[in-house]
Order: structure tokens, then C-alpha cells, then sequence
């Protein structure tokens, strides 16, 4: 019942459909038989009344032709046309697909594409009907972002409630009541991501740089849904906000469980980001930490440093903060972790050093020296200390 939109977990369904008229629709005619014949163990070919007089006719201007093959053949006939018309490709390359997993090859066509001024642009759905063929697609939509392809989500289906922050909208909220239920949603957390970080084998490293700094901007790479709560939950005895896309407050209670642990949406609109900008200056000279994503978008274990936006570090250069990166790594299952971990690497969360903001001439010089700074920081960590990167185009494994 989901594919007639009557699933209320998935809501509306939309599929794309076409018709043909011609001499094309014998040769779908034929392949569909096939495929029956194949999957029914049947004969069609054998019945007259499956098959009406051909008649050769045109129907319009486009030519059409009929490409099939499947895991029984010997060439990969589709995916090879796709292949040819993405590396044809001129002007632009729309796809629009459920499930976006392109082998190497496909990619690299499509990357190319994107880096040679080609308009690449890519739609998948907001709603996953299954969830680790989303978060799957998820990691190859953020190498195509870093590319510069434009990438989207159909959200006319199931998809976070509209979010319209208020004027007096509390980024920072610092009521007595949320901020007790804060603490122990804090405390719960400590709790519950024992689990996850002992399957996971996260080991954190560096904790006495967190304590040579407070009120700093921390910055992290983004490599796994929980990865911000690992890094809140290793400070203990201070206070860290986590930043946060504003569409984030739209999944009802993990929203709210979010909100309570610390998560602080960033604002869509000019005259809140102003709002948002002045809380943030406040806050970090009450010592908090405020971590920001600088590579925006999550890459489930990325294997290299992606490129920096310069966000976070306009907060740092304007509020005059130090900024504390922690780096993300991965390595080869040891010991027990080769049993459930053999596809997997286990992650290490590793706190650098502080880095202090280094003025140039203008603010803007500064903020850019900052960020290209920090990013060579981190990706030289990550080559130095990762089991697993991907340095100048070439995917390496340490020895």
C-alpha cells in the first residue's frame, strides 16, 4: 500500500513514468517476455495471443532505442550507456534517483563532470524506504558536493516539520528549568553512548588539550551520525554546544532530545543569524565551547579531510576565541574488534592542539589564513595518524 501513497510511515510515493508509442514498444514487448520466461520458468514466446501483427510506424521525431541486460549477462550494457552519456555530456547531467550507489567508475565520470564547469545536479529521496541504502547514497552525494554538483532531496513525502524560528527565539537557553533537564539529558547520554563507543572502539586521545583552552570554537570533521556526541560527552566539567542545521529541529522528539543535550540551530534567516552571532560572543566568554562542522555535511567514514567553510572561524576571528580542532581517524580492527569489526575500521577522536588566530591586515585575510591553517592541521594529522586516507587523489592504507 506505501507505492499508492497509503503507508502513513513513508506518506505520498511518487514514481516517475513514461509512455512509449512506436516500434520501440516491441522490443520492451519482447524483453518483458523474456524476464518472464526467465523468472516463471514459462514459454510466452509459444502463445499467439500475446502477440498482435507488427506494424512499423512512427510515432514522433525522437529515435528510441532499448538497451537490457541484467546480472545473467556478459557486458553491463546500462550501466555502460550511462557511462557514455555522462562522459558525452556538455552542458548538464540531471539524475534523479531512489538509490544513488555508482561503482568507481561511474563516479569518477560524474566528478569529472562536475569539475569540468558541467551543471551535475542529483535528487534523491528525503524519506529512505531502506536505511542503510540512505545513509549509503548519503556518503557518495557529499564527494559529489565537494566536486561542486548540486545535490537535492524530493520532500513532497515524508519529511521533517517545517521549522519557523521565533524573534525572541532562545538559541542559547539559559532558563533554570532547561538548563536541569539539560544536565541530566547530559548525564543520560554519558550513559547510553558507552555502548556505541565500545562497539565502535572509540578512543579518545589528547584530553589534557582540552583543558588548556575554554570558550573556544571547536572543529571537527564529520564522519558518523554520533560522532558530536562523543566529542560533548568527553567534557566533563565543561559546558560544549553543538551546532546544528535549523531543518534539524523538525524530527519531533529526537528534536527535542537534541535540543536538550546541547544542539543549537543555525539560523536561516539574516535578521536571526545576527541574533545568533551575538549569543554565540556571549557565550564563549562565559568559557563554553561551541563545536561547528566546518566540512557542513556528514560523510560517514570520509577518508580524507574535506574542504573548510569559513563559518566557524569568523566566530573565532570575531570574538577573538582560540580555536580547539579534534580530528576523527581510523584504524585497523585489533584483538576482539577483528571479530564484529572486519569490514569496519574502529575510530579514534583525537583533541590537537589549540590553535590561536594569527591577525592579518583585514579581518577577511584572517579569517581565510585561519581556515586554510586549521584544514592543513587536521589533514596532516589525519594522513599522519590514519590506518586508512586518501592523499592527492590516491587511496592509501598505511603499512
Amino acid at each position: 500500500k506505501e507505492y499508492v501513497g497509503m503507508d502513513p510511515k513513508f506518506g505520498y510515493w511518487r514514481d516517475t513514468h513514461l509512455q512509449i508509442c512506436g516500434s520501440a514498444v516491441l522490443s520492451l514487448h519482447i524483453r518483458f517476455i523474456l524476464d518472464w520466461n526467465y523468472a516463471a520458468k514459462q514459454n510466452l514466446f509459444i502463445t499467439d495471443r500475446y502477440f498482435e501483427e507488427y506494424k512499423q510506424e512512427r510515432c514522433g521525431e525522437e529515435a528510441v532505442q532499448i538497451v537490457a541486460s541484467g546480472p545473467d549477462s556478459k557486458w553491463q550494457n546500462i550501466r555502460n550507456v550511462y557511462l557514455k552519456m555522462i562522459s558525452k555530456a556538455r552542458r548538464n547531467i540531471y539524475i534523479q534517483t531512489p538509490y544513488f550507489i555508482p561503482d568507481e567508475t561511474i563516479m569518477n565520470a560524474i566528478r569529472i563532470a562536475a569539475m569540468s564547469g558541467v551543471d551535475v545536479r542529483v535528487m534523491i529521496p528525503c524519506k529512505p524506504d531502506h536505511p542503510f541504502v540512505y545513509w549509503a547514497t548519503y556518503s557518495y552525494i557529499g564527494d559529489l558536493l565537494e566536486a561542486g554538483a548540486k545535490c537535492y532531496t524530493y520532500d513532497n513525502g515524508f519529511h521533517p516539520k517545517e521549522v519557523h524560528l521565533k524573534e525572541n527565539y532562545k538559541f542559547y537557553n539559559q532558563n533554570i528549568f532547561f538548563r536541569f533537564f539539560s544536565m541530566l539529558t547530559k548525564w543520560f547520554t554519558r550513559i547510553w553512548i558507552i555502548f556505541p563507543r565500545i562497539f565502535l572502539g572509540i578512543h579518545v586521545k589528547g584530553r589534557k588539550n582540552k583543558r588548556k583552552v575554554k570558550g573556544a570554537i571547536m572543529v571537527s570533521n564529520h564522519i558518523h551520525q554520533l560522532d558530536a556526541f562523543f566529542l560533548v560527552t568527553t567534557m566533563y566539567y565543561r559546558k560544549c554546544y553543538v551546532t546544528m542545521l535549523e531543518s534539524n529541529l523538525g524530527f519531533g522528539i529526537v528534536s527535542k532530545y537534541m535540543r536538550l543535550a546541547a544542539a543549537v540551530p543555525i539560523p536561516t534567516e539574516r535578521r536571526l543569524l545576527r541574533k545568533f552571532s551575538e549569543e554565540t560572543g556571549e557565550i564563549l566568554k562565559k568559557g563554553r565551547n561551541v563545536l561547528f562542522y566546518p566540512e557542513a555535511a556528514l560523510m560517514p567514514y570520509c577518508d580524507h579531510i574535506r574542504n573548510f567553510l569559513p563559518g566557524a572561524f569568523h566566530y573565532a576571528v570575531a570574538n577573538e576565541r582560540p580555536i580547539l580542532p579534534c580530528c576523527f581517524t581510523f584504524h585497523k580492527p585489533k584483538g576482539i574488534y577483528k571479530l564484529f569489526r572486519r569490514k569496519k575500521p574502529v575510530i579514534h577522536c583525537n583533541i590537537l592542539e589549540p590553535y590561536f588566530i594569527q591577525p592579518k591586515e583585514t579581518r577577511k585575510e584572517t579569517i581565510e589564513h585561519a581556515t586554510k591553517e586549521v584544514h592543513d592541521i587536521m589533514e596532516s594529522f589525519f594522513i599522519k595518524h590514519s590506518d586508512y586516507y586518501y592523499e592527492n587523489g590516491n587511496k592509501k592504507e598505511s603499512e
